[in-house]
């Protein structure tokens, strides 16, 4: 096999990758700014109930803010609802696309390959989806729903936090509205929904990066190409082959990654080597 044509094609590759990876993430945020009008909508017309009864910190309000807390709520619940359902769609597509570029990128380097036998199977690249871990820290990983789970929370916790502000200081309601929608000068980019959309982005353009090259490294390890990560870290540099004992890695049988991680194992998912 020709170790340099097979780094170069996956070097040039992960260039036109990312540029899909953002247009994904673009794609994302807007399904969650779809809905954008209908929950200023929705918070206008509750939080102008308030305002015309008056603020009295007591029992009435706190109801009335409650109330109006169940009603975003669920506009938020459709919001990532729907936004997620795009995502992984998109995600399935892309690992699909991911394992027959890689099955193609290795005949090309002069490895005869049965497609049929070493792209894996549709069912087990839509499950790559889920199960592949998505690094979020420096020492930890997670799940693409699981995070999911936690964006929507955190963006419900942020409109409830801004709303009691907005009812204690006795904001009025387009007050109210622009402290969580943004204001025209400012480009609604100066309301709390951008955390959400800075957020939404940050993990689309990781489970891109993540479970592409999880679906590549499947049809990789099937033709025993186990170096191929280090092949990609650095296209200047010469190709290794011959790596110390300490170095490598059978990929092929899995990855547990270590406990400090509290990444979960799944066997049969390309992870990658541990940290030395």
């Amino acid at each position: 096999m020709d170790q340099d044509k097979l780094r170069d094609i996956l070097y040039r590759h992960a260039t036109a990758a990312r540029d899909i990876g953002q247009g994904m993430a673009n794609d994302f945020v807007s399904q969650l700014n779809s809905f954008d009008e209908e929950l200023s909508d929705l918070i206008a017309a509750r939080y102008a109930r308030i305002e015309r009864d008056g603020f009295d910190k007591g029992p009435a309000t706190t109801k009335a803010l409650e109330d109006m807390k169940r009603a975003y709520a669920e506009v938020n619940t459709k919001a990532y609802g729907k936004a997620a359902k795009g995502l992984t769609s998109d995600l399935e597509a892309i690992a699909s696309h991911e394992a027959t570029f890689a099955a193609k990128a290795v005949s090309s380097a002069g490895v005869k390959v049965d497609f049929g036998a070493t792209i894996p199977g549709p069912q087990y690249l839509k499950a790559l989806v889920t199960t592949t871990p998505l690094p979020f820290a420096h020492d930890g990983h997670t799940l693409l729903m699981p995070w999911l789970e936690v964006q929507e929370a955190g963006r419900l916790r942020r409109l409830e936090g801004s709303l009691r502000m907005s009812a204690g200081l006795g904001e009025s309601t387009g007050q109210a509205v622009r402290r969580i929608m943004g204001t025209k000068a400012g480009g609604y980019a100066d309301g709390i929904l951008q955390t959400s959309r800075k957020d939404a982005t940050t993990i689309a353009l990781t489970a891109n990066n993540a479970i592409s090259s999880a679906a590549r490294n499947e049809s990789l390890f099937a033709h025993e190409v186990y170096s191929i990560r280090r092949m990609e870290r650095d296209p200047r540099q010469p190709h290794k082959p011959d790596l110390p004992e300490t170095e490598r890695h059978d990929l092929c049988k899995g990855f547990e990654p270590p406990a400090t991680t509290r990444a979960p194992a799944l066997p049969f998912v390309a992870h990658p080597p541990p940290r030395q």
